[in-house]
């Protein structure tokens, strides 16, 4: 059976589990939009056949100039992830062009409606993939910028697979046409997301769990040696400093609570000015860890990523998908959901976005993790507090019905997704031929 993988970049961990999992099974061909050095000695090595490809200028731009079109998502995730975006994005002649566009554009295509067009567009790279002849194309979806070569295989009557990679996806991206014949999500959860805010049909979504966790499957967990509390940070911009002044205050709390036990701060491994971080440094109780860069994921890394999930005696966040790992490993998960009311926020209002309050906004939070009927989701520092005694004191019984709760978000048993996927393959092409 041939396969057929499209990929924006191989530098997430999953991506590589991913095309590993489907070189060892099929006979496969990745198709990768970023070549860079570290993707090509990774696909050489493992004797992966591979090929870089980039559609024409022309259609690129018509592909973005339709979706200036594509009615918006009513979600936090993309009303102020776009905001951010151009916020962050380098002042020029193009982007406030395109900008001036998306603001006087009138929203009146649907996301299949883009598609159908685009389908009729004959590419350059398509050949490539007539004369390899696949059975099946899986696309990441999300992570092949540019979505027409995929479309494009599809009115050629190849059959598609859209791997939905991550759980804010569907509240985050409004580019997700209905026309691929099974879309492949964590859970169910994820498939009710897909199907109300993206009209993809129930019988297409197929549930699968989360491959870029099954690294911890296996893993054994260590229940002695529990070193220190654990807060790992999530926000980039303006909001990185103001969510340092909150973990000040979060650390000051334990400190009063035990002066003799630390708690680690995982810096956002995506932040732009790492340094931001430094001043941490002075605080009594705090160790920083040191992190990669976020993307640049290999099995050291994640090796020590496990060795930290043992040591911890609790996880605090305030919204970052490394709760859904913590919670593997039978250790309270806390789940903050207010902020200081002493914050510092940004002056100018159109710079608001981009702060910690607008982050938190974010409805994959709200829904998956800010839920109030469990007590590790604290809304004061003094919920904070009684939870942090409550650890000290070892009673942690009531508290890993949330952890259970967050794993079994992904967690399938000890059964990978990737063999979860393998198998629908197979039965799939089973009924078919």
């Amino acid at each position: 059976m041939k396969i057929v993988l499209f990929v924006g970049n191989l530098n997430l961990w999953g991506h590589k589990r991913l095309a590993l999992g489907l070189q060892n099974s099929y006979e496969l061909l990745v198709v990768v939009e970023k070549m860079d050095t570290k993707t090509i000695q990774f696909l050489e090595q493992n004797g992966i056949d591979y090929v870089g490809y980039k559609e024409r200028n022309i259609v690129i731009r018509l592909e973005l100039f339709l979706r200036l079109f594509l009615r918006p998502l009513n979600t936090n995730n993309y009303k102020f992830g776009m905001l951010r975006n151009y916020l962050m994005q380098k002042k020029s002649n193009k982007t406030c062009f395109w900008k001036f566009l998306r603001v006087i554009t009138p929203k009146i295509f649907s996301s299949n409606f883009i598609a159908y067009i685009l389908m009729h567009i004959k590419g350059k790279f398509e050949k490539t993939i007539i004369d390899y002849s696949p059975d099946l194309v899986i696309n990441i979806e999300v992570f092949v910028p540019i979505q027409h070569p995929i479309l494009r295989l599809k009115k050629l009557h190849f059959k598609i697979y859209d791997l939905i990679y991550s759980w804010d996806n569907p509240f985050k991206f409004h580019f997700i046409p209905g026309l691929y014949d099974k879309y492949l999500v964590w859970n169910k959860f994820m498939g009710q997301d897909l199907n109300s805010l993206h009209k993809i049909a129930n019988r297409k979504i197929v549930s699968i769990g989360g491959i870029q966790f099954d690294y911890l499957l296996g893993t054994v967990k260590k229940k002695e040696d529990k070193e220190y509390y654990y807060f790992a940070f999530s926000c980039g911009y303006n909001a990185a400093k103001q969510e340092i002044e909150f973990f000040k205050k979060i650390a000051n709390r334990l400190y009063q609570i035990n002066s003799e036990r630390k708690i680690v701060a995982r810096p956002y491994p995506n932040v732009i000015e790492p340094l931001v971080y430094n001043e941490l440094m002075d605080c009594k109780n705090v160790i920083i860890e040191k992190v990669d860069n976020g993307l640049l994921q290999d099995d050291k890394t994640l090796s020590k990523k496990i060795l930290s999930f043992d040591k911890m005696i609790t996880f605090i966040n305030i919204g970052t998908t490394m709760a859904l790992e913590a919670a593997y490993f039978d250790i309270p998960i806390i789940q903050i959901n207010f902020l200081p009311i002493d914050l510092v926020y940004s002056q100018d209002k159109k710079h608001r976005p981009l702060d910690i309050d607008y982050i938190m906004k974010n409805d994959h939070l709200d829904k998956y993790l800010n839920i109030q009927k469990f007590e590790n989701v604290v809304n004061s520092f003094d919920e904070l507090a009684r939870i942090f005694q409550r650890i000290e004191e070892g009673d942690t019984k009531g508290l890993l019905e949330y952890s259970k709760y967050l794993r079994d978000f992904w967690y399938r048993g000890e059964c990978s997704s990737l063999n979860t996927l393998n198998d629908f393959i197979v039965t799939e092409y089973e009924k078919n031929t």
